[in-house]
């Protein structure tokens, strides 16, 4: 039950806070393996790197895209504690899934840092879930503050406890704690001013929740399967060092798709009205529009990696990059297709057709699974290079493929109907 009405913010307020807390989160991974590659070495680093994948891949089981069916779910057919109830539940999974990945693979060491990194990592699926609260009574601002606070902050605690007593598994379990203690204690405050934070149990609606978000899930488990499949493949045939290398020159391309995501992030609930009031054309140019900027933003971020990518990548993290200009600026560009695939998706979501993005992803997943391990056998890292630009290549023109179907095919049934 709402217990009071929310504070109505601007436009500026929104989008800046937005951007900020995206531009935060995208940034986090990049310093995060800057720090531990320059405090304990490459090796530690590739570690960091391939924990850091994983969690990525954990993160899509946690969150199950129930924050976006949330946003969009403009009749709240579900209530936001029957989604949180859903979501301790998915949260649990992830980090047993994480324990048992790592302790089949990996040494104890190794194993201990993965599953503390996944649960460091999870904790974005709980905020994401308070954000989505927050964005449907007008406060997205307040989410993106504290996004860009509890990333940062979280950092600098890493980042010290690292210099302090150099141990990884240290400085991941204080990331780990703090993380869930802003939740608990700043999100948690400003939630509670719109629902009281009591997990409903109804099992029959957690069951209905996550058949309506099992597409999207299994859309994005694949999609960052294709992103991850390059580490994981390196993790299984290349070494550590190896693994650090590629680590650093994906960054670049990771930020790019995160930050896309604050571009179009903000419009969810703008999108969402124009396909309501049927308002075809409107619809397409917004997703055209977004698009040219992706577009623009990662033209200009390839001719920049060019000249200047790996030796200031080299600078910064401390490791000798040379003679992968041509790896880097692939890799850039798969996150542009990324980042394009990434929106489409959630055009396909508002339009609820979530279910005819599995043929996109089965196919482009298909793919990544096919080329990369002998890419990557022929060609060390530039075949993970390649195998990602190809997989996101294609991934992103099948899901265009998907949307301007079912657009136009709303639309000629609109214009019958009008007749």
């Amino acid at each position: 039950m709402e217990k009071e009405k929310p504070t109505v913010s601007t436009s500026k307020k929104v989008f800046l806070w937005n951007a900020a807390g995206s531009f935060t989160n995208a940034m986090s991974s990049v310093f995060l393996l800057m720090v531990v590659t320059r405090v304990l070495g490459p090796v530690e680093g590739g570690i960091f790197s391939i924990a850091f994948a994983l969690a990525q891949q954990l993160l899509t089981v946690s969150t199950f895209e129930t924050p976006t069916f949330f946003v969009t779910d403009t009749e709240n057919k579900i209530s936001f504690n029957v989604h949180l109830a859903a979501k301790i539940i998915l949260y649990v999974l992830s980090i047993v899934a994480a324990a048992v990945i790592a302790i089949v693979k990996y040494e104890p060491y190794k194993a201990a840092v993965v599953v503390l990194v996944c649960a460091f990592k999870g904790a974005d699926s709980l905020s994401g879930l308070i954000g989505g609260l927050l964005q449907k009574n007008e406060q997205l601002h307040i989410a993106g503050r504290s996004l860009a606070v509890r990333v940062a902050a979280a950092f600098g605690i890493f980042t010290v406890s690292l210099l302090l007593f150099e141990n990884l598994i240290l400085s991941s379990a204080l990331s780990l704690v703090f993380s869930f203690g802003w939740i608990a204690l700043y999100d948690g405050h400003f939630a509670r001013k719109i629902t009281a934070l009591k997990p409903k149990w109804d099992f029959m609606l957690m069951l209905k929740l996550l058949l309506g978000c099992l597409p999207m899930f299994l859309g994005t488990f694949m999609l960052n399967y294709i992103i991850n499949q390059p580490k994981f493949v390196i993790d299984n045939i290349l070494d550590e060092v190896s693994q650090n290398r590629f680590g650093i020159i994906f960054m670049p391309s990771a930020v790019i798709s995160l930050l896309g995501m604050f571009i179009y992030r903000p419009l969810l609930t703008t999108l969402t009205k124009v396909w309501k009031d049927r308002d075809f054309g409107q619809f397409l140019g917004k997703i055209f529009k977004i698009s040219a900027i992706i577009i623009t933003l990662t033209i200009l971020c390839t001719v920049c990696a060019w000249f200047l990518g790996v030796p200031v990548l080299s600078a910064v993290y401390g490791v000798d990059l040379a003679g992968l200009e041509a790896n880097l600026c692939l890799i850039i560009l798969g996150g542009g297709m990324y980042a394009i695939a990434n929106l489409i998706y959630n055009g396909i979501v508002i339009m609820r057709h979530q279910y005819s993005m599995i043929i996109a992803y089965v196919l482009a997943y298909g793919v990544s699974l096919a080329i990369t391990a002998p890419l990557v056998k022929s060609l060390n890292l530039m075949g993970a290079s390649v195998s990602y630009v190809i997989s996101t290549g294609i991934l992103a023109t099948l899901m265009l493929g998907v949307f301007l179907f079912y657009v136009f095919r709303e639309k000629k049934r609109s214009l019958e109907g009008n007749k």
